[in-house]
């Protein structure tokens, strides 16, 4: 149980890691998966939900970009 309150200000942490560059967001999140990974199962329960968020919202941002790229060439909604 000591690593409950480490972990969650790791946690706290990962929700820093952001660009304005959503290749570069992808690159950090899949390095800090690495990263924390390597924690062992006791770990990675308390660390890999937040990166599993981030990824979720990069995708929704890959997305929007998406739509507003396809929007720029043709002038309609894909």
């Amino acid at each position: 149980m000591c690593l409950v309150f480490p972990d969650f200000n790791v946690c706290r942490f990962i929700h820093l890691l952001r660009s304005d560059i959503p290749d570069q967001q992808y690159l950090i999140l899949s390095t800090a998966r690495k990263h924390f990974g390597a924690g062992g199962n006791r770990r990675i329960k308390y660390t890999l939900p937040p990166i599993v968020f981030q990824a979720y919202q990069l995708a929704f941002r890959y997305r929007a970009l998406k739509n507003e790229v396809s929007l720029r060439d043709d002038g309609r909604k894909v």
